[in-house]
């Protein structure tokens, strides 16, 4: 019952939360971060939306209502399903633009086919990184465990690392978990980088506060990102609670500039 219940929560809520509007040749989908809400959101859509671009920005499972009700695959599905409805508003290039969490998550998706380009904004989310290693370690063995002896989709509560080393409870299935957090799954942000296709254009902004040891890992992930002329690194130097507002011009005329590398 547990787990049919939150399926069902979560197929309502992504038919709720995904508002497209505007249209033209640019649609977005933007990804907001872990415990993070559409809402937060709302200045960087409103802009897009002025500057006529389609956007959709669905309520992902690392929401602070949601709380990892889906694993990643499922998230793909929800992903799939926003791409289609705006390349159904006369979206002709789809850019994802995400922060956290939802940075990292695009860069993963944007290996498929169809992504133009990705704006990832402080994508600190990295399984594989020696800090989530460390700190996930025994809840990755719990989850393992618990896989192993037969209980994929028991009740299990970790703690869960945000910006700036908070941390918060949160409570989901093992098979969930460590769909995010197993540095061998599919969240793993290093060979998400490596797969990343040549014509896919990045704008990897990384900003300043949080975990250093974090921060240079996310600089030195945009050394691996393949080679492509319109794909740009901005150090900011702001906070990540400031880093939205303070990038929100620089993304609009980022992927402006991209059209000129568009071979159609």
């Amino acid at each position: 019952m547990y787990c049919s219940l939150r399926s069902i929560a979560a197929v309502l809520l992504v038919l709720i939360a995904l508002p497209v509007s505007g249209t033209g040749q640019h649609g977005a989908l933007v990804l907001h971060g872990k415990g993070e809400s559409p809402e937060q959101l709302a200045e960087l859509v409103d802009t897009l939306r002025r500057e006529n671009v389609a956007v959709a920005v669905p309520e992902m499972p690392w929401s602070r209502r949601r709380l990892y009700d889906r694993s990643v695959p499922e998230a793909d599905a929800e992903v799939d399903a926003a791409v289609a409805g705006l390349l159904a508003h006369d979206a002709s290039r789809v850019y994802l633009i995400g922060t956290g969490l939802g940075a990292s998550y695009a860069v993963r998706y944007a290996s498929r086919p169809g992504v133009t380009g990705i704006v990832a904004l402080a994508p600190d989310h990295a399984p594989e990184s020696p800090r989530y290693v460390n700190i996930f370690a025994n809840d990755v063995r719990r989850a393992r465990e618990l896989i192993s002896t037969g209980r994929p989709q028991s009740i299990f509560e970790f703690f869960d690392l945000l910006w700036n080393n908070l941390r918060s409870r949160m409570t989901t299935s093992p098979r969930t978990f460590l769909s995010y957090f197993d540095s061998e799954g599919p969240m793993n942000m290093t060979r998400s980088v490596q797969a990343l296709r040549k014509d896919v254009f990045v704008l990897w902004i990384v900003p300043t506060g949080g975990d250093p040891g974090a921060r240079q890992y996310a600089l030195d992930l945009y050394k691996q990102i393949p080679f492509n002329p319109a794909s740009q690194l901005v150090d900011l130097q702001v906070d990540y609670s400031k880093a939205l507002y303070a990038s929100v011009r620089t993304i609009v005329e980022w992927m402006n500039n991209t059209v000129q590398y568009i071979h159609e």
